[in-house]
């Protein structure tokens, strides 16, 4: 108000046949109790304060959640586990993009949180939970926060394409599924704290697991008959230098092509740095580094104490 130089809020009670936009406000809540979705369309909210959205009896948002420069983010949703319900799977059903200073909570207690990207910029803690038998987020999460990062699933997995976290302290993603994974796809985490993937009844991961400056790590699993046949390990500086160690394979597997294969994936995911260096112990290993593109070093040597 340029007359008394207070900042609107935005109070919406019931739901909304489109979209909402809402520009330079306070606080913005979106609230009601329906069997369906709250928000037909996409919400994109410009906010300095908090952000809640809340439906008691179903989902919140159909398509896309948009959040910039808000302090707290709180999305919760109670989708119907009826067959009948006119509510979507998911609390927001599209992309959710988050900038904010404070927490960013997503919950479902019927259903998955996102339905397609997540991105948390930011934040303090992030917070996803949720209870849905196939995945908590449909697609890639991509978390910067100051905090810890917890995800919950009960009775599915966590993340399908992939999880990326930065500067986090703990990094927590708890699932419960024989057919899914905590993280289905490569999993990066830059933290200072504990990491714990953990999935009771299958799969932790399947895919890349890349780990910088946590203090602990735990990987928890479980399945049929599957074993640990590969294991590679690489160290970075988080900018130029990733130093690979080791490629472990079971020599009961031997001759498949594992080792060129993880090879190629610390190769992928490193491409953007300066360097990637080895340092084979067997001189005999050299050749395999080199078939892969490795350069011996002219005037470089291996140290150690």
């Amino acid at each position: 108000d340029p007359k008394t130089g207070t900042v609107p809020s935005v109070v919406l009670n019931g739901i909304v046949n489109g979209s909402v936009y809402a520009d330079g406000v306070k606080n913005v809540t979106l609230q009601g109790d329906y069997d369906g979705n709250l928000v037909h369309d996409d919400v994109v909210v410009s906010a300095s304060g908090d952000v809640t959205i809340t439906n008691e009896s179903g989902s919140c948002v159909r398509y896309d959640l948009t959040v910039y420069n808000a302090q707290n983010v709180t999305v919760t949703a109670n989708t119907p586990e009826s067959e009948d319900s006119d509510s979507d799977d998911y609390a927001v059903n599209g992309d959710a993009k988050i900038t904010c200073t404070g927490d960013a909570v997503l919950t479902n207690t019927g259903g998955g949180v996102v339905g397609d990207s997540l991105l948390v910029h930011d934040a303090q803690d992030v917070t996803l939970d949720g209870r849905y038998d196939s995945y908590l987020v449909y697609n890639d999460a991509d978390i910067a926060c100051r905090g810890n990062v917890e995800i919950t699933n009960p009775i599915g997995g966590g993340v399908w394409e992939g999880l990326t976290v930065y500067a986090a302290q703990d990094v927590t993603v708890r699932a419960d599924s024989e057919e899914r994974c905590a993280v289905e796809g490569a999993a990066n985490i830059t933290c200072t704290g504990d990491v714990t993937l953990t999935n009771t009844s299958g799969q932790a991961l399947n895919y890349l697991l890349t780990i910088a400056g946590a203090r602990n790590v735990t990987i928890t699993g479980k399945t049929d008959g599957d074993k640990l046949i590969g294991l590679v390990r690489v160290l970075d500086d988080t900018a130029m230098l990733a130093v690979l160690h080791y490629v472990l394979v079971d020599p009961a597997y031997h001759g498949r092509g594992i080792a060129g294969k993880m090879i190629e994936m610390v190769k992928e995911k490193y491409k953007e740095f300066l360097y990637i260096e080895g340092m084979p112990e067997d001189k005999e290993n050299v050749p395999f580094y080199v078939k892969h593109g490795f350069e011996v070093m002219e005037n470089g040597a291996a140290i150690q104490i």
